[in-house]
């Protein structure tokens, strides 16, 4: 195993074990903070943070040389990288946090995609094989909202926020890969975080932020540690993995999901727990094993 698989292996790991996380924290707070204002507050506390950090290691120097063309695509990326945040908790307000992360998982194979188009990536015959077992679970593992579409507004309205969060997502994912010869993957989250704190001021209302019970004071702490932490480390891993050897782990997020909305319905009965027949559980399985098998297959020596 070479030294940089390695490391995207430990970096992509740590980003999907806290996006599994995030639905759980996110529905806590929803209750009290309206979307928009909740994704601002995270990218406020994310911006100062490693503003601090850019600045103490005097790193921001780096903005000066990029041209014209790279500042297009650094905005291009920054917007898309927004609507996904907002689209994504706006989802929660109509779909439970696993079905939400799991409808996500659109955005994988849309990776997979860009990845071959854009960076001529090659997929093995084997990674390609594990593709389609993933998307075949993922449909056993939705099977039971599967058969609840017809007729059922607020869903479809959820399911088209997560889909254009997904597609949003790609694209900021796609472009920030390209900037990554000319800026840290920390000076692209910075500036993210930078636009998103005063795009988002004048449709929030930080007020409501001093209306969160003083119990879920941790849980905004932890949103915040989330937003820093999970998208430092899957920026970082686009220097290590091929886009669509990523793609290919992000289906194991749901099952993060699900298994943390598990443990912690027993703590705190209020989350609500999807149950899983057992097509749904075979899916399961099927899409942790063929996400596996198609980030490692294939792999050259670095």
């Amino acid at each position: 195993m070479t030294a940089s698989f390695r490391t995207g292996l430990g970096l992509v790991s740590i980003a999907v074990l806290l996006w599994g996380t995030l639905p759980i924290a996110l529905k806590l707070v929803l209750s009290t903070v309206d979307a928009v204002t909740l994704t601002w507050f995270r990218f406020v506390c994310a911006f100062a943070v490693t503003l601090c950090i850019q600045i103490y290691g005097n790193r921001l120097q780096a903005f000066k040389h990029l041209s014209a063309k790279q500042w297009v695509i650094l905005i291009l990326a920054m917007l898309g990288s927004i609507t996904n945040y907002v689209l994504f908790v706006l989802s929660l307000n109509y779909l439970s946090g696993p079905t939400a992360q799991l409808l996500f998982q659109v955005a994988p194979i849309m990776m997979a995609i860009g990845g071959v188009v854009f960076y001529h990536e090659r997929l093995s015959t084997w990674q390609a094989l594990f593709f389609c077992g993933v998307v075949i679970g993922m449909l056993m593992f939705f099977n039971q909202e599967l058969k609840l579409l017809t007729g059922q507004n607020q869903l479809l309205i959820g399911i088209a926020c997560v889909f254009f969060s997904a597609f949003s997502w790609v694209v900021y994912t796609l472009l920030q890969k390209s900037l990554l010869q000319t800026l840290s993957p920390t000076n692209i989250l910075l500036f993210v975080y930078c636009c998103a704190s005063f795009l988002l001021l004048p449709l929030s209302e930080p007020s409501k932020i001093a209306l969160v019970k003083p119990e879920l004071f941790p849980v905004l702490a932890f949103l915040s540690l989330n937003t820093l932490i999970g998208y430092e480390a899957f920026t970082r891993s686009l220097s290590h993995w091929p886009v669509s050897r990523i793609g290919a782990a992000l289906p194991l997020v749901p099952i993060v999901a699900f298994t943390c909305a598990y443990f912690a319905h027993f703590w705190y009965p209020a989350i609500k727990v999807d149950s899983l027949n057992l097509v749904a559980l075979i899916g399961v399985a099927t899409v942790t094993v063929c996400s596996i098998g198609a980030s490692s297959a294939g792999r050259q020596p670095c």
